[in-house]
């Protein structure tokens, strides 16, 4: 899966570190992650474990600000083809959706990391994703009844942190005992501090504790403040105090503490490492974790609640603990064990993912189709068929869309959407987890750039809404120019999986830089098929091609009118004239003007397949004549317009003349070469085989994993 996190900054604190851990743990699970913010030191820490980070202004909400992130989001989910965006507070969540709301964007979900002001217009300005995670209990009761969101729409994950092997905790008794603490030095923390400070130099004025010292981590807008009280103490008990600013290697700063005060996650940390920990912030302390207030404060994030004598239950607890070995000993090893089965990170990142996939099941479980569907040529339909059905085996779940010229040509269980219905076609890729494309050689610029174009839009549509694009048994080219290559090259870009069905143009996309590109077949190919040949029914049939070029035009039609009547006389034999697409009924039904034979206009592929078929022979300029012939075991021989019509017939052995080398002596010679042989089954099985890969492919993206060695 590809993951997007966002957040407001990824600076020192609890919910930036809950971010960082997640996506390395994510990283480890075998998932991409890129994060989002406006920076910060974890930034450079996610860098350096291979993830990326992308600095945008998500803690501001001036307009232009706000604007400039949309755009940065809207780009690096194109680019990153996120599959699921995750938003972490509340001015990123707003921005995702703007996004949702102006344009096409992947599904984004949320997470509460506290109670959020619900007065007006902050209310009615959150945004809470298709789902919302929770971190604690109190924040899950909080969001329900305060801003409505419904049961299932809010899931308590609460967070979590790398537990080791064992319990390790270790005391460092001849330096004496340590307090240390970490927490944002700001204003809603100060109280907290100020309070601590004030329990430590009372615990020291008593003379009991001699060479008790304290350390503080974090930094803030009053930080000076809490340096001014702890620059006292020093003087007062010289070296007994330590202000070691932001860490990012926490579990550096907390080796070799004898206690630990504070909450949520620093507490978190602390209680992993099993240092016996006193819960405490600037509203209340709730002493030590125990059996009796565990679940309770659990539930509450640990988390303290509300009390009148903070400074009595602190100071008792860490008396307690600091006086006796053994009460340290059994505060750890619950402390160690409660954290371990309550918020290890594997288990507290999977149920993260099962949030994202459940989230995606329910809104993201189609199929669209793309490809040359809808104008009638009878090996896209053909394909198009083949391909449905095998994704529907893949993917019973998934609702299938096609995009089409005519939607009376969709067959039976497709949704048709206009080829130029461009807001349908989002709504659609908006459930959509694939856009395969498919039906033949898409990538290219030979009939026109217009064409190329528009594949490149939809392609681009379809990663922005979070939806993945791979190629079906396709082909590439030809590319002509270099606009034609650049604009191929940014499409192939995009792709999750790309089979070709040529060594051509599998050759053609890895010179293009398309990862995760394999060899695979023409779907029409590789299908199993109950039309059989009957080679002597005393015909042989034409399928020729309306070109684009006049020169082209007039040397087929000149050869054939030419040559076909010498085959018939020769080999005694009647000549038919099949159209594998409307446009080529012109030069069908000239032919057979010229050539005394019959031009038929099938109107299904499964009846011009069947007229290859009866066929003792087959003169093929469309690549699928060539294709369904093999299907059929009809002998053929090719003439090439196009790189890929030769690509197969070079496969097969089958002769094949260049159109601009199309004579009479040529096409005569390569008539007499045909075999009434059987087609090589050996080659078929390998097709199949090939087209497998495509299927599962599919499969692996649909379920949103990674493909990994599928070039292999």
């Amino acid at each position: 899966m590809n993951i997007l996190l966002c957040t407001s900054r990824m600076g020192i604190g609890g919910a930036e570190t809950h971010i960082y851990t997640m996506a390395e743990q994510f990283q480890k699970l075998g998932h991409r992650v890129c994060v989002a913010s406006t920076g910060g030191k974890y930034a450079a820490l996610l860098e350096q474990s291979g993830i990326e980070h992308v600095t945008l202004p998500l803690d501001s909400r001036a307009p232009a600000e706000i604007l400039r992130s949309c755009f940065g989001l809207i780009s690096l989910c194109e680019r990153f083809g996120a599959d699921i965006v995750h938003a972490h507070g509340r001015i990123p969540a707003f921005i995702c959706g703007l996004c949702e709301r102006f344009s096409d964007f992947p599904v984004f979900v949320t997470t509460a990391h506290g109670l959020y002001d619900s007065r007006e217009p902050l209310r009615s300005l959150s945004e809470w994703g298709a789902a919302t995670v929770a971190v604690s209990r109190e924040v899950e009761s909080y969001l329900k009844n305060v801003y409505g969101l419904r049961h299932g729409e809010v899931t308590f994950i609460p967070n979590g942190v790398e537990i080791p092997d064992e319990n390790s905790y270790a005391e460092t008794s001849e330096q004496g005992s340590v307090i240390s603490a970490s927490a944002r030095m700001d204003y809603d923390n100060l109280d907290a501090f100020l309070l601590l400070i004030s329990v430590f130099e009372a615990l020291r004025g008593t003379g009991n504790y001699p060479l008790l010292r304290l350390k503080l981590a974090g930094s803030g807008n009053c930080f000076y403040r809490i340096k001014a009280e702890t620059d006292r103490l020093n003087f007062r008990f010289p070296g007994s105090a330590e202000m070691c600013g932001s860490v990012t290697d926490i579990h550096e700063f907390l080796r070799g503490s004898t206690v630990f005060v504070g909450q949520s996650r620093s507490a978190l940390e602390a209680m992993a490492m099993g240092i016996p920990t006193v819960l405490f912030n600037n509203v209340g302390c709730a002493g030590v974790l125990n059996s009796t207030n565990g679940e309770y404060l659990f539930g509450r994030n640990y988390i303290p609640d509300i009390c009148s004598d903070s400074h009595r239950r602190m100071s008792d607890s860490l008396v307690s603990l600091l006086e006796s070995a053994q009460k340290r000993r059994e505060v750890s090893d619950f402390s160690y064990e409660f954290v371990k089965k309550h918020n290890n990170l594997v288990k507290i990142a999977e149920s993260t993912l099962d949030v994202y996939r459940e989230t995606l099941d329910r809104i993201k479980s189609n199929v669209m189709l793309c490809g040359y569907f809808g104008a009638g040529n009878t090996g896209d339909e053909m394909a198009l068929k083949i391909v449905s059905e095998k994704i529907k085996n893949a993917a019973p779940a998934a609702e299938l869309s096609v995009i089409t010229r005519n939607k009376k040509l969709t067959p039976h269980g497709l949704c048709g959407i206009g080829r130029t219905d461009f807001k349908a076609i989002g709504r659609a890729l908006s459930k959509s987890r694939v856009l395969v494309l498919c039906g033949g050689s898409l990538i290219q610029n030979f009939t026109s750039t217009r064409s190329l174009l528009y594949y490149s839009k939809i392609c681009h549509k379809a990663r922005k809404a979070g939806c993945r694009v791979m190629i079906w048994g396709g082909g590439i080219g030809p590319l002509s120019g270099f606009d034609g290559e650049e604009l191929a090259r940014n499409l192939l870009s995009l792709l999750s999986a790309a089979g070709l069905r040529d060594v051509h143009s599998l050759d053609e996309a890895r010179r293009l830089g398309c990862k995760n590109s394999y060899l695979s077949a023409d779907s029409v190919a590789a299908a199993d098929t109950d039309i059989v040949a009957f080679p002597d029914t005393g015909v042989f049939t034409v399928c020729p091609r309306e070109l684009k070029k006049s020169a082209d035009r007039d040397r087929l039609f000149t050869v054939l009118s030419s040559v076909i009547p010498k085959i018939c006389r020769e080999k005694q034999l009647r000549v038919r004239f099949v159209p594998l697409a409307p446009e080529d009924s012109e030069i069908c039904q000239k032919l057979a003007d010229v050539c005394h034979g019959d031009a038929f206009n099938p109107d299904t592929p499964e009846n011009t397949a069947k007229l290859i078929a009866e066929s003792s022979f087959c003169l093929a300029v469309r690549l699928h004549a060539a294709v369904l012939a093999f299907s059929a075991n009809v002998p053929f021989a090719a003439i090439s317009y196009d790189p890929k019509v030769r690509a197969f017939a070079e496969e097969l052995s089958a002769p094949c003349i260049e159109l601009k080398e199309l004579t009479e002596s040529a096409l005569l010679s390569a008539v007499e070469l045909l075999s009434i042989d059987k087609c090589d089954e050996t080659l078929k099985s390998e097709l199949k085989i090939r087209s497998e890969k495509d299927t599962e492919a599919f499969r692996i993206i649909y379920d949103y994993n990674n493909l990994k060695d599928i070039e292999k």
